[in-house]
């Protein structure tokens, strides 16, 4: 089943950066020269020739709805409970695809995006390549990753002398949705992709790991205001800061991580603290 309809109107500030790390550490990163431009190149090229974000637009296929498959693939009706034409995509020998054919109604720049749900596996992060209309769009494209999740495995310990006791990490699936974007943030959006009026190929390529999808989308990106245009909008709804309200998160507190290396750890630094005491503040205030 193919849905359109309307969402926001769309764009990404055009004073922000694109590239946040110079040409040379792509290079490296990939160790080869690849026939296609970086990423960077290729907004340089959209740039030039004027073309243009798309306003309102929002196209949804359900992951069942691929037009063609060479995978380990299986339809489920439901998975944790998400419903309706999932997809459930194993790693097989490492060179399957699945492709999707859309209908795209505007010429004009989208993002992509897909919500998956990530299948046990190998514990490393879910990796595909992207090709559209049988060609990558881009070097970065041919290797898209999408993070498992994980959390801890229970609640701190102390053992007889009173030390706290790590707790391991544990993965803990949920569904996600997750535009495309490059996996080491080298840029500071998602990915823009230029797609004519038409109907359009989208391939997805296995690299490691099975994944679930239960929808591939094709969207308008979103408006991202500057704080000064918040700022003036919330003054005309009439929005008003609290008063004496501070709420305090420890960063350890996490419900849920993006790697297993994310863990909690001591620090000697008394500024990663709360105050032990209520005086401490009437006499170094930089403390708390």
């Amino acid at each position: 089943m193919t849905s359109i309809f309307i969402t926001p109107a769309a764009s990404y500030p055009s004073h922000q950066p694109i590239l946040t790390k110079p040409l040379a550490a792509f290079e490296q990163q990939w160790g080869y020269q690849s026939p296609e431009p970086y990423y960077a190149e290729v907004m340089a090229e959209y740039q030039a020739l004027g073309y243009q974000r798309t306003e309102d637009i929002q196209i949804d296929l359900a992951g069942s709805d691929y037009s063609q498959v060479d995978a380990v693939v299986e339809v489920r009706d439901q998975l944790d409970g998400n419903s309706g034409g999932i997809l459930v995509w194993q790693e097989g020998d490492g060179t399957g695809f699945v492709e999707w054919t859309i209908d795209v109604p505007a010429t004009g720049l989208y993002n992509f995006g897909i919500e998956y749900y990530p299948i046990p596996g190998k514990r490393a992060s879910i990796q595909r390549d992207l090709q559209i209309d049988g060609k990558y769009p881009f070097i970065e494209a041919r290797r898209l990753a999408f993070d498992r999740t994980w959390e801890d495995s229970h609640e701190v310990r102390q053992d007889n002398q009173g030390n706290d006791i790590r707790p391991s990490q544990i993965e803990a699936p949920v569904w996600r949705f997750q535009t495309f974007e490059d996996a080491q943030a080298m840029y500071r959006a998602p990915y823009l992709f230029y797609l004519e009026q038409g109907m359009h190929v989208i391939r997805l390529g296995v690299i490691r790991e099975p994944i679930a999808i239960a929808r591939l989308s094709v969207f308008s990106p979103p408006i991202v205001p500057l704080y000064r245009e918040a700022l003036v909008q919330y003054q005309t709804l009439g929005y008003q800061p609290p008063q004496n309200v501070m709420i305090v998160i420890e960063g350890e507190e996490a419900e849920h991580k993006s790697t297993p290396t994310l863990t909690r750890n001591y620090s000697p630094n008394p500024a990663a603290y709360e105050c032990a005491s209520r005086w401490i503040p009437a006499i170094s205030p930089a403390l708390c």
